[in-house]
């Protein structure tokens, strides 16, 4: 029987340093790459969770309107410890002779939504991107100081409103609790063992998502 030739083997042959770092260069080069898109889909994401919330609250809103006669919750504009905006100096504002209002989340508890918890992320209160009014209120979002406690046709018909000629997608409901850019300082309500004091509270997106009465969420295009 013939004996085969034998066979003959390459010598193995390890990548040269020069080898390697054209092999490094170019995985870095991807990564810088592919981390501003990565980051810029974080980023999108977030912001469609965050208007997806707002997109609820406007469902349960329609339904609390269509159980109470038309008239939006009667609540705090901003969830405690922060005081009410300027346009309101007292908890209930001006018009409701310092009687304290609600939390907005106990007045929708009516319609079915679960009341948050500032350590559940996955509450529809809370923007994915808001790190720092969440944790200390449970609450992203801004209440229409305007429109609490009453009907849109009765806000329609203000004369500042009307002037304007504004229907239900120009009033806001509830909208981004957030800064402008650089932050803004809000006032907090003094606790219960010591003094109140201040937050800064940064801009969470370019533009500021904002629900409007007819249930569409928007941008401000001012923000």
């Amino acid at each position: 029987m013939p004996i085969p030739p034998r066979s003959r083997t390459l010598p193995r042959r390890g990548f040269t340093l020069l080898e390697l770092l054209v092999v490094i260069s170019v995985v870095a080069l991807l990564i810088g790459i592919l981390l501003p898109v990565l980051a810029a889909a974080r980023t999108t994401a977030r912001r469609v969770t965050c208007s997806g919330n707002l997109r609820q609250m406007g469902v349960a809103m329609e339904s609390y309107t269509q159980l109470f006669d038309g008239y939006y919750p009667l609540a705090r504009p901003v969830a405690k410890p922060f005081a009410p905006y300027a346009y309101h100096p007292a908890d209930a504002g001006p018009a409701f002779a310092g009687r304290e209002l609600p939390e907005l989340a106990a007045t929708m508890a009516s319609v079915g939504l679960e009341p948050p918890r500032a350590d559940d992320p996955d509450s529809v209160y809370h923007c994915p991107d808001d790190e720092t009014v969440f944790p200390v209120s449970a609450n992203s979002y801004a209440y229409s100081g305007f429109l609490r406690g009453e009907t849109l046709e009765a806000m329609l018909a203000r004369g500042f409103v009307s002037r304007r000629n504004m229907d239900a997608s120009d009033v806001f409901v509830m909208m981004d609790f957030d800064g402008e850019e650089g932050g803004s300082d809000f006032v907090l309500l003094p606790a219960p063992d010591g003094p109140g004091g201040s937050m800064v509270v940064p801009k969470r997106h370019f533009k500021r998502n904002i629900l409007f009465a007819d249930g569409h969420v928007g941008f401000d295009l001012d923000s």
